[in-house]
């Protein structure tokens, strides 16, 4: 994985962006907040060693609908993949039996519920895990391609 300024990815199941890079540290934003976190360099290659790192780029069966960076997303866009990307981190970090799904997706919903989204059910979060895995852990496949698709046939 190439760092440079301006790159995007996913560290720990969320979407950073490198404000600025050394030989021996990163300081990391989240391109929806007005934050920024230092994290050293020896920490980042760990959790890039850990799988905790995901590329953010669009899978190229997607470049004519997806942006070909998160900033060309919109807010609710991003805000949207890190919705998702909630249910998923936590179903990946240990498997979830059928019989405790449901009270999983209750507890993560009631840490990130927002008004915009209801609770997802089973089935859907285990199809955004397949989807994930199956992309090589791609977020972008997290995007509702709904609107996008759209957009390209009025075009």
């Amino acid at each position: 994985m190439e760092l440079k300024k301006g790159s995007h990815f996913y560290f720990k199941g969320e979407l950073r962006t490198v404000f600025w890079l050394d030989d021996d540290n990163l300081m990391l934003g989240w391109p929806d907040r007005d934050s920024s976190q230092h994290v050293s360099r020896g920490d980042f290659d760990e959790a890039l060693m850990a799988g905790e790192v995901a590329q953010s780029e669009p899978r190229e069966r997607f470049s004519s609908v997806v942006p070909a960076n998160f900033d060309e997303l919109t807010k609710g866009e991003r805000q949207q993949v890190n919705y998702k990307m909630q249910f998923v981190r936590v179903f990946m970090a240990k498997p979830v039996s059928v019989e405790d799904a449901k009270e999983t997706i209750i507890h993560i919903y009631s840490r990130v519920s927002t008004r915009e989204y209801r609770c997802p059910g089973e089935s859907t979060v285990r199809r955004w895990l397949t989807l994930f895995k199956q992309s090589g852990y791609d977020p972008s496949v997290l995007i509702d391609m709904r609107g996008r698709r759209a957009q390209l046939v009025r075009a």
